[in-house]
């Protein structure tokens, strides 16, 4: 009805059900379907690579190892080993990997103190949970000690402390991602968004629209949906209606237009052919994909756009493909081709008989940014903040990136489109 279109149908995504487990701290459970790998015993990689060294340096991770989000601790933790074990056996600066488990509690205090009196502590991995972070930067600004989340999509860390980081992949960083190739590539200037009414939903949708009127587009309809809901016929018709009502204002302007208008008004006042360019679906691959189905019944059919709650592996296993076609962005795709992020997923692959996932490779760059800090010389405290402040060239897996004035890592991004069978392919 509105233009070219988009289909595919899915499965629930593990960004979404970590995302839940931040809004709902206690009732989460670790998804059954992807485990982070059997589990491992850390000496050989918390080890420094001589047995008879006294460690110089301390990288702490402070990670839920138990609880309910035992499942992304382990993750991290996971990436984090990596990179203390890949800088050891390259010689040099002994570094020491020390965790301590916060069990998914919202206060850090007693696992972090105890981290923190830890001798020659260079920097802090963690936590995970934005609601944590601000009694963790308090401890860590008065211990002078700089700390990176991983995991935590809180876009303003660097309003907490000035130690503290975050690697994460924010809502505004996934909004200008998207928008920039919607708007940007392909040209794009009039959006609707269907979203949860869950908080990370709305936060998604809503820096979504920002990112979309600060590049002088439009958005035509915003809809929401309680988790639990299938029948999105409401939801759609309203969206519909919109449109119409977009079309008719775009005749009446021209049909107001004088006679005797220039050309170039002419060409600006002609109506628009289209009255919607995309569908932006933050919520999980399911979710979304029942909408795209729903959508594509009633005729609505342009580009679907998604959030990184689209990438699961479960994604290619759902017959219905109503979400072909669709486009989102994530931090991390282990097909990438990206040296940097295949030696990663062969290292991980090898040591833990698994996947990595986003978690991980967000915590294995936590972990390479303080690193790379105790390499130029800025071993602990002001000197390695400084550092992660002013450098413009921090090894980041997709490339060099540097940190916003915000604290959070900018970064690139990876644009990922469903393909025919529901695989994933990385949009070049």
């Amino acid at each position: 009805m509105y233009g070219s279109s988009s289909n595919r149908t899915v499965a629930p995504s593990r960004i979404v059900a970590f995302l839940i487990v931040l809004f709902v701290a206690a009732a989460c459970q670790a998804p059954p379907n992807q485990k982070p790998g059997p589990p491992v015993s850390p000496p050989l990689l918390s080890r420094p690579a001589q047995a008879d060294a006294v460690p110089l340096y301390r990288v702490g991770a402070l990670l839920p190892l138990t609880g309910p989000m035992a499942a992304y601790g382990q993750e991290c933790l996971h990436g984090v080993e990596l990179a203390v074990d890949r800088w050891n056996r390259e010689g040099g600066t002994v570094v020491r990997l020390v965790v301590r488990d916060t069990r998914g509690d919202r206060a850090v205090q007693q696992p972090l103190n105890v981290l923190l009196d830890e001798p020659r502590l260079s920097g802090v991995i963690g936590p995970l949970a934005s609601q944590q972070l601000e009694e963790a930067a308090r401890l860590v600004e008065g211990a002078h000690v700089p700390l990176i989340t991983p995991a935590a999509t809180r876009s303003d860390v660097r309003q907490l402390s000035p130690y503290a980081f975050s690697t994460a992949l924010t809502y505004p960083l996934q909004a200008e991602g998207i928008v920039a190739y919607a708007m940007g590539r392909l040209g794009y200037r009039r959006f609707a968004v269907i979203h949860p009414a869950a908080g990370y939903g709305r936060q998604l949708a809503q820096s979504f629209a920002e990112e979309v009127r600060r590049r002088g587009g439009e958005v035509v309809d915003v809809e929401s949906y309680q988790e639990e809901e299938q029948d999105f016929t409401a939801q759609v018709t309203r969206l519909k209606v919109a449109v119409r009502r977009r079309l008719q204002d775009d005749s009446r302007a021209h049909e107001r237009r004088p006679s005797g208008a220039s050309v170039a008004q002419k060409k600006h006042g002609t109506p628009s052919r289209r009255g919607l360019d995309a569908i932006y679906l933050p919520g999980a691959f399911r979710q979304a994909a029942l909408i795209a189905a729903q959508l594509r019944f009633q005729d609505v059919k342009v580009r679907l756009l998604g959030s990184s709650a689209w990438h699961s592996p479960d994604l290619a296993n759902f017959p219905e493909r109503s979400l072909l076609g669709g486009i989102f962005v994530d931090s991390f795709f282990a097909e990438s081709k990206a040296p940097a992020v295949q030696a990663f997923v062969e290292a991980y692959r090898l040591r833990y008989h698994a996947e990595p996932t986003p978690f991980a490779a967000q915590a294995y760059e936590a972990t390479e940014l303080i690193l790379a800090g105790i390499r130029a010389g800025g071993t602990a405290g002001k000197r390695l903040r400084a550092y992660l402040e002013q450098a413009d060239a921090l090894p980041a897996l997709l490339g060099p990136a540097s940190f916003n004035a915000k604290g959070v890592l900018n970064r690139r991004l990876v644009l990922l489109q469903v393909g025919e069978k529901g695989q994933l392919e990385q949009i070049q």
